[in-house]
């Protein structure tokens, strides 16, 4: 049975209201899955200084919110840009969000928070007295490596820059290339925090990627962008495609596409592709015996931003989520290049 779904955009949110309004559930805990660079030495300092005090949760977004003022809060990354007519980057106290929302604004405000407390917070000795890490909270070795988060302070901005990658981009981006998903683990490129600009239904990390697909039977080959998702830090990373109704998993090919820097999102609908927009082409296949491109998307979906394909025939966006394929019509994102055409 197909299992495709039709989606709509803007259903009321019920439990909205003013940033400096929120009030969150009793029991919830402090948001730390992303706040200190996935690094589970810094999370575990934080989290057990705060065991100790009566701070709860509704008291730590106080201190954020006193600590980021009248500005308001910044976004995090994995909630993406605000479009007209919101602030692009801020949400101001007079904003009205969600709970989940909230939640992720605090967890994107806890290392700035943080670096500005911890000198006061009567933490141990040989917490403070350790010397800074030149990558700092964008370290990427810290996550897998525990004596280097144990020997080095993460809580500290980057002094130094890791290697980027040099010259004009490719129409489709800079991309990692895997010969095959199932050796994903193994050849996985390193990834610093302000890479994470999708999470999934758990809040593990996810990013853009386009899935080659072979049909052996009529010699056909389609590349379908969707979703890689790291499930949890010593959890498999595996990559997701749409296709007949289903969130299929991927074994072959894959083009994983971290590097957005010469890039932008631009919010559109039904398939068009906004006047001066030159959309990231992510892949293409092949409807009703012509090739179609397809163009890297991000919808948002149960309360977190997924990474999908739009189809400008169509006229629609396309994800995966919960095993399913589900469609888009209105109000999703656009990945496009920065300069005007």
């Amino acid at each position: 049975m197909n299992s495709v779904k039709i989606a709509t955009w803007g259903a009321p949110v019920s439990n909205s209201a003013r940033v400096s309004d929120v009030e969150f559930p009793p029991g919830w805990s402090f948001p730390l899955s992303h706040a200190f660079g996935e690094n589970n030495y810094e999370r575990e300092i934080f989290r057990t200084h705060f065991a100790g005090s009566d701070i709860t949760l509704q008291g730590l977004f106080s201190r954020v919110l006193g600590f980021r003022g009248p500005d308001g809060l910044p976004r995090a990354r994995w909630q993406g840009p605000g479009f007209p007519p919101h602030d692009a980057r801020i949400v101001k106290p007079d904003d009205k969000v969600c709970v989940h929302c909230a939640l992720d604004l605090l967890e994107a405000s806890l290392f700035d928070w943080w670096l500005s407390e911890r000198s006061i917070a009567n933490l141990p000795a040989e917490v403070l007295s350790r010397e800074d890490c030149w990558y700092g909270i964008d370290c990427r070795t810290a996550r897998h490596n525990m004596m280097h988060a144990r020997n080095l302070n993460h809580i500290c901005l980057p002094t130094r820059v890791g290697g980027e990658t040099q010259g004009d981009p490719p129409e489709n981006g800079h991309r990692t290339i895997v010969e095959e998903a199932r050796t994903i683990d193994v050849y996985f490129p390193a990834y610093s925090p302000s890479d994470v600009i999708f999470r999934d239904a758990g809040n593990e990390t996810v990013f853009m990627c386009s899935s080659v697909c072979e049909d052996e039977v009529i010699g056909d080959v389609s590349v379908i962008p969707g979703k890689l998702t790291v499930w949890g830090a010593r959890g498999r990373t595996l990559v997701y495609y749409a296709m007949d109704g289903e969130e299929c998993w991927h074994d072959g090919r894959v083009e994983i596409l971290k590097d957005v820097r010469n890039m932008r999102w631009v919010r559109t609908s039904k398939g068009v592709v906004p006047e001066g927009c030159r959309p990231v082409v992510g892949g293409h296949t092949t409807i009703d015996g012509s090739r179609e491109v397809l163009h890297h998307c991000a919808v948002w979906w149960c309360g977190q931003r997924v990474p999908g394909y739009a189809s400008p025939r169509t006229g629609r966006a396309v994800i995966t989520w919960d095993g399913h394929e589900w469609y888009i019509e209105n109000e999703y994102e656009l990945l496009c290049w920065n300069e005007l055409v």
